[in-house]
């Protein structure tokens, strides 16, 4: 009876190391870093489930297909942070619905560490995720940090009208 207990805590104790472990490696394998394709990242089922639910009203879109000189959305997250999970697939939506050619959309994925890809942090000074900075004549004109404050379409429209 004794022996068979021991069997059990050992069987146990494997089978807990084991889903831990598939657990970490299945995380691991969703922490991109680096330059990452729209298609790559809703391959992600948090990415995927927020893309799907992203409500995108008919203002947001005309007023993003309303830009008529080229700017640079570059958007800096993280595969693991929940305000990346919940913005950045909003933001890849609307963009797609603008379909406006004067937009274009870089997506980086940040290291949870936030010092990978390190030119990139160093470059913009990144702080918090997601970060989306807004560049016109390949200057920065402004940021958005975390969330917009109204909405992603309006927030982007008042950083380029400012300069």
């Amino acid at each position: 009876m004794m022996i068979k207990k021991a069997l059990y805590s050992v069987i146990f104790f494997l089978m807990t190391v084991s889903v831990a472990h598939a657990a970490e490696s299945l995380s691991a394998h969703q922490d991109l870093v680096g330059p990452v394709s729209e298609s790559d990242l809703l391959v992600l089922d948090a990415f995927a489930a927020s893309y799907k639910t992203a409500i995108i009203s008919e203002q947001e879109v005309q007023l993003l297909t309303s830009i008529d000189s080229a700017i640079s959305l570059r958007v800096l997250f993280g595969t693991w942070c929940h305000d990346s999970v919940r913005e950045v697939p909003k933001l890849i939506k609307l963009i797609e619905l603008a379909e406006n050619p004067n937009l274009s959309l870089r997506l980086t994925a940040i290291s949870r560490d936030k010092l990978e890809p390190s030119a990139v942090v160093a470059r913009y000074g990144l702080e918090f995720t997601p970060t989306l900075v807004v560049l016109k004549d390949k200057k920065e004109v402004g940021r958005i940090i975390e969330q917009p404050d109204a909405n992603w379409a309006s927030d982007i429209i008042a950083l380029i009208q400012q300069h």
